[in-house]
């Protein structure tokens, strides 16, 4: 049984960070990165 039930919903969370100095440790600006990111989602679930 093939159907069209509509198009799918896709979405999409972006997350960023800036490494704003030679200093700071890669690991940890990709960390706020990701931080950023499950915010967002969280954002987008409750709209």
């Amino acid at each position: 049984n093939d159907y069209d039930s509509g198009p799918d919903q896709i979405s999409v969370s972006v997350g960023y960070a800036v490494k704003t100095d030679i200093s700071q440790d890669i690991d940890l600006v990709m960390r706020q990165a990701d931080e950023d990111m499950y915010e967002n989602k969280e954002l987008q679930r409750k709209n």
